[in-house]
């Protein structure tokens, strides 16, 4: 059984077509990734290490910490990404927000006991202690935890 060329033409065509469409979205999903770092450098939102002075970042601190535990193939933890850089502006002053890439910096996750991602955790000044919450939030579900965690 052979072939005819114009078959053989057709389906390498539909390859390169397939294989153009797959570049073309990768290099707009890294461009996205790009603008998003960018982004993130010049926000309200920081960024922990294992590395990083934890007692007088956190515990130490005057006002709350809220500490975003996520990873980067956690897709709930990209869809809550926009939603802490508002809560960090909208907070500015009265709460810090940090995040902590659980795959990064092992010390700090295990520190906190965290088994799923998105886990977010408020450590209250002063030794008061600290509120967690585990999953998506919405931002006006966000706002509200935040609120009702720093009364």
């Amino acid at each position: 059984m052979s072939l005819s060329p114009k078959f053989i033409l057709l389906g390498a065509l539909a390859v390169l077509l397939v294989l153009g469409a797959y570049r073309a979205l990768t290099r707009g999903g890294l461009e996205a990734n790009q603008a998003s770092l960018t982004a993130t450098a010049a926000s309200d939102v920081g960024h922990l290490t294992d590395a990083d002075d934890h007692k007088a970042l956190v515990e130490d601190s005057k006002v709350p910490v809220l500490l975003d535990f996520h990873a980067t193939w956690c897709p709930p933890c990209k869809a809550l990404a926009p939603h802490l850089e508002a809560a960090a502006t909208k907070y500015k002053g009265k709460v810090k927000v940090y995040k902590v890439d659980v795959d990064q910096n092992p010390k700090l996750a295990r520190k906190y006991g965290i088994r799923k991602m998105p886990t977010m955790i408020i450590v209250l000044p002063a030794g008061k202690g600290k509120v967690e919450s585990i999953g998506y939030k919405d931002q006006a579900q966000l706002d509200k935890w935040i609120e009702d965690s720093t009364k």
